[in-house]
């Protein structure tokens, strides 16, 4: 059983970069489309206030922490803030994908940031191969479209760069339709090819951890209280 832990009232995983490998090495050929999610601080308030992305969120097959600030308000948790900020589950990730031969698809709502995730496959994962790209904006369009071209070219893994709660929303409809091995909900917070934090990062941070330490608060008082 992979180990489970309540951060403000939602079940996250709390694994190792290594029992996380194992899990993903494992999930390949299974016949189904295995979902990971990366939280962020964004994600994370949203399944606290909207009951449907918070069961994407837990019936997702593995949860990554995706960013310091959710690490930070919980204990005990099994990845250190420097795995975490050095995306080192991810270039794990990536590691195996390429050594494996495995083929790529991106989907997320700017260009640009597809030719900067493109230029930073090519430098350091030569061997994915990108098979698509789709660029859109899900509070504006459908999501059959986007479906279709997945299917056209049958990715291993699909690459997801979508903001909250529009990636929970498109990935709870169109999971039984697409046809991949592996989801990566990567969120449009990651910023793998930039590891130095700007100044207004860092105060969003600091926001962002605040917010989420009153949130746990309460959730620990509204358990200690009940009404």
């Amino acid at each position: 059983m992979k180990n489970k832990i309540e951060v403000c009232g939602v079940m996250l995983d709390n694994l190792t970069v290594g029992e996380m490998m194992q899990a993903l090495e494992e999930s390949f050929g299974n016949g189904r489309l295995y979902s990971v999610q990366y939280i962020y601080s964004d994600l994370l308030r949203n399944a606290i206030e909207d009951e449907a992305v918070k069961e994407v969120v837990e019936s997702a097959d593995m949860t990554v922490i995706g960013e310091p600030t959710v690490a930070e308000v919980f204990d005990s948790c099994a990845l250190t803030v420097d795995e975490i900020a050095n995306y080192e589950f991810t270039k794990a990730m990536l590691r195996f994908l390429e050594q494996q031969g495995k083929t790529v698809y991106w989907l997320g709502e700017s260009e640009q940031a597809y030719e900067v995730f493109r230029a930073y496959l090519d430098k350091h994962y030569a061997g994915l191969q990108t098979v698509g790209a789709f660029v859109t904006d899900l509070s504006e369009s459908g999501t059959e479209e986007i479906v279709n071209d997945i299917n056209r070219v049958t990715p291993d893994v699909i690459f997801s760069r979508l903001s909250s709660p529009y990636q929970e929303q498109f990935f709870a409809l169109s999971r039984p339709l697409m046809n991949a091995q592996v989801w990566f909900a990567m969120g449009s917070k990651m910023n793998i090819s930039s590891q130095n934090a700007t100044a207004s990062s860092k105060i969003k941070a600091m926001i962002d951890k605040t917010i989420l330490k009153r949130l746990a608060a309460n959730q620990k008082k509204s358990e200690d209280d009940p009404v």
